[in-house]
């Protein structure tokens, strides 16, 4: 008998999953998540029986036709405690564990949930969780899972929680036949209602097919797995299933609100949040009706937490607190979960041609990292500041790709924010690799693409990969802006097995060189400083961003991103210009009192220079005017501030020596709004070439008593974005940006010669 062939999908529209805008700061901080999950957790332990380990309530023991339920409780709650960072050796874990293995009752639900469990064990339960994917097949007939293998009663959750059983199975390895997901896949295909949800039932008036919230996300999640798994290494889209996904994402994005499950109002308010937060990683939805989803749900959830641990009120009178608790702690636990890349959307350019090459990149890294990383779409059209949650910008296509210059101005931001853009060609993709080439060349004239030699992070930092280099990057001098890998690697991650092939192992090196071996922020931590809007303004500080014939705008948005934390300490503004180098100190010459000299002016680049004799008699004009320079060599590994302090302290007779630990730009003192920086935190790179010390690597050019040129041979920009490539040579970003702050606050009170 021919197999019947299920819809393809493999490169969604742009509107299915980019529904993104502007987001506000959250409500909620990452700190207070944290808080609310330790709570969750020790509620949830204290419903455990300490004799048998089981979580399940004893008035399930009183309920007529529920075999199918017995021990669920306890295999939800012990999954979501694993799933929220709780070992299986703990010892309260272990018990439950035992427990569910000594009460295996069967039914759909506790098979898909100890899966969900024996999934997360070592090789050692593969064989029960074998035996649970043996169970949920012979439960599933047309397409649809039952209740139990012999009870005729079927839905849409059992469909969902039966597939996501299977799905654990396969992902460790297990072997499924591809006419299983082609069955399920082509019912719940069929079972969409007109409106593009999906409801408990049918749509034959059988049962309640009407539209839900939470069956709608159980819907797009079950044809997602079947795409998944059926269509790994196909590379033209099905428009019909792609329109069914849309129609449901447009359902679910017109509807979402944590507070209510669209359709059954506030019941399995919490079940419907796990489906939400499930859907959402699984596709790398960032925001759904104009809002970052996490955010509004975890909002919702600790405003519903009683401060114990326990959510108030249950979602219906069928679900306990319980339930609902392990449900709430699900989504907060997964949903605050590192974002490493973004996935780049043009509307104008088919960019999803391969709707799974970062999902399985990402399980894959996840593995090796032991921790649970995630992904987003974006969309070029939005604030590039929203991308920054994540260090990696992929851009995937085959064709050329031309960009309206606001879309240009959007991808040039994120850059130089700190981000990075990694570029890969479908195909031979000749005229896309031509078009993005020559769109990078116009934002980066003065660098070129050079081929990533064996000792370069991305071939060597995790994984030595030998031979010919598998890269080509264009940098700043300080770090890696573009990435151009050999080939067509998203096909290789949507089709090929985790692991095979050196594409894979180099990736490793990517992630781990973008995040200084793994440092990333978690979900709700913001990437920039936020603004303080109840901070009273005090002033403004004046700085200027001297240029010259060489790499002096590597990093060319620091002192914007410095501004904000300056703001929030002190009050003061900064007004930011840029100079020529070879023009300071022309105020000084000038009759006209209504210019003055800028408080601050910042030299920065990445490798020695030979300035200018008009250049150095300009520094001393600025000085002799009472000015400060601030000299950094950004990235922390050439010699420009050395370099340049020699040629400085030659033309102002000065002497080099390293800050006083108590001069204020370090201790703060006497600086409205200044920071103790007596002690800082350098980068992992930089303690790993050795003992930094404990306080900021500050020199100056002395010129008579007064520090008049800052030295900071140790990167000071980098740390200020916020960026984690790892070989940089400075301060991390916890202490880069109070010492900026610091330096601009004293730079206006440095007392005149």
């Amino acid at each position: 008998m021919p197999r019947r062939r299920l819809p393809r999908l493999l490169a969604l529209p742009l509107a299915m999953w980019c529904v993104f805008a502007a987001l506000p700061a959250a409500a909620q901080t990452d700190a207070e998540v944290s808080e609310a999950l330790d709570r969750m957790r020790a509620w949830l332990y204290d419903l455990q029986d300490p004799e048998t380990g089981s979580f399940d309530d004893p008035r399930w023991s009183e309920l007529k036709n529920q075999s199918y339920h017995a021990t669920g409780e306890t295999a939800l709650i012990t999954y979501a405690l694993m799933l929220s960072g709780e070992s299986h050796q703990d010892p309260r874990i272990a018990k439950a564990i035992e427990y569910l293995k000594a009460n295996r009752t069967w039914s759909t639900y506790l098979a898909s949930m100890r899966a969900h469990i024996w999934a997360r064990m070592p090789d050692d339960y593969l064989p029960l969780l074998k035996e649970e994917a043996k169970y949920l097949e012979s439960a599933v007939h047309e397409g649809r899972f039952h209740y139990q293998s012999d009870n005729p009663i079927w839905s849409n959750s059992l469909t969902q929680y039966g597939m996501l059983g299977i799905w654990e199975h396969a992902k460790r390895g297990g072997k499924v036949d591809d006419d299983l997901w082609q069955d399920i896949g082509e019912h719940i295909f069929a079972d969409q209602n007109t409106d593009g949800g999906w409801g408990y039932n049918d749509r034959s008036g059988r049962g309640n097919g009407a539209s839900t919230g939470s069956m709608t996300a159980a819907g797009i999640a079950i044809l997602q797995i079947a795409q998944q798994q059926l269509t790994r290494d196909l590379d033209e889209q099905d428009q019909r299933l792609a329109e069914a996904l849309q129609r449901g994402v447009d359902w679910l994005d017109q509807r979402y609100d944590p507070e209510v499950n669209p359709g059954l109002k506030t019941r399995y308010r919490f079940y419907y949040l796990y489906g939400i937060e499930r859907l959402a990683l699984a596709n790398g939805i960032s925001t759904l009706n104009g809002r970052d989803w996490f955010a509004a749900g975890a909002k919702f959830i600790l405003e519903e937490e009683d401060g114990k641990g326990t959510v108030r009120r249950a979602s219906s009178a069928e679900v306990s607190s319980r339930i609902d608790t392990a449900f709430a702690l699900s989504f907060l636990a997964r949903g605050r979960v590192p974002v490493w890349a973004s996935k780049l959307q043009v509307p104008q350019h088919a960019s999803n041609n391969r709707p799974n090459d970062l999902y399985f990149l990402t399980q894959f890294l996840s593995d090796q990292r032991e921790a649970e990383l995630n992904w987003q779409m974006v969309s070029i059209d939005d604030d590039p500041e929203q991308w920054l949650r994540a260090p990696l910008l992929y851009w995937s296509g085959g064709d050329s790709a031309e960009l309206t210059p606001e879309q240009q101005a959007n991808l040039k931001r994120y850059l130089d924010l700190g981000g990075t853009l990694m570029i890969n060609i479908e195909g031979r993709g000749t005229r896309f690799r031509r078009s993005v080439e020559a769109l990078v060349k116009e934002m980066y004239p003065r660098y070129k693409f050079e081929s990533a030699g064996k000792d370069h992070p991305f071939q060597s930092l995790i994984s030595q990969v030998h031979g010919t280099p598998s890269f080509r990057t264009l940098g700043n001098g300080a770090r890696d802006l573009v990435v151009l890998p050999r080939g067509d690697w998203g096909k290789i991650f949507q089709a090929k097995e985790a692991g095979r092939g050196k594409e894979w192992q180099l990736m490793t090196n990517v992630y781990a060189a973008l995040t200084d071996r793994g440092q990333l922020r978690n979900r709700l931590e913001p990437p920039l400083p936020v603004r303080d809007e109840k901070q009273s303004p005090s002033g403004t500080i004046s700085v200027v961003r001297a240029s010259y014939d060489g790499n002096w705008d590597a990093e060319p948005l620091a002192l914007e991103v410095a501004q904000t934390t300056l703001f929030n300490r002190s009050g003061k503004e900064l007004e930011i210009t840029v100079a020529a180098l070879d023009s300071l100190g022309a105020d000084a010459m000038s009759d006209d009192e209504s210019e003055s000299a800028p408080a601050l002016v910042h030299l920065t680049g990445t490798e020695k220079v030979e300035f200018t004799e008009e250049q150095l008699a300009a520094v001393k004009r600025h000085v002799e005017s009472g000015g400060t320079l601030l000299v950094e060599t950004v990235g922390g590994l050439g010699e420009f501030a050395d370099h340049a302090a020699d040629q400085f302290a030659r033309v102002l007779d000065g002497k080099r020596r390293w800050l006083d630990d108590s001069h204020p730009i370090i201790t703060g003192e006497g600086l409205d709004g200044g920071a103790d920086n007596s002690r800082v935190t350098y980068r992992g790179y930089t303690q790993l070439q050795g003992s930094p010390g404990k306080g900021p690597s500050l020199a100056a050019v002395f010129v008579g008593d007064r520090p008049a040129v800052l030295i900071s041979p140790r990167d000071l920009s980098l740390g200020v974005l916020g960026s984690r490539h790892y070989r940089i040579n400075g301060y991390a970003s916890e202490s880069a940006r109070p010492l900026m702050t610091n330096i601009l606050l004293w730079s206006e009170t440095s007392p005149t010669p």
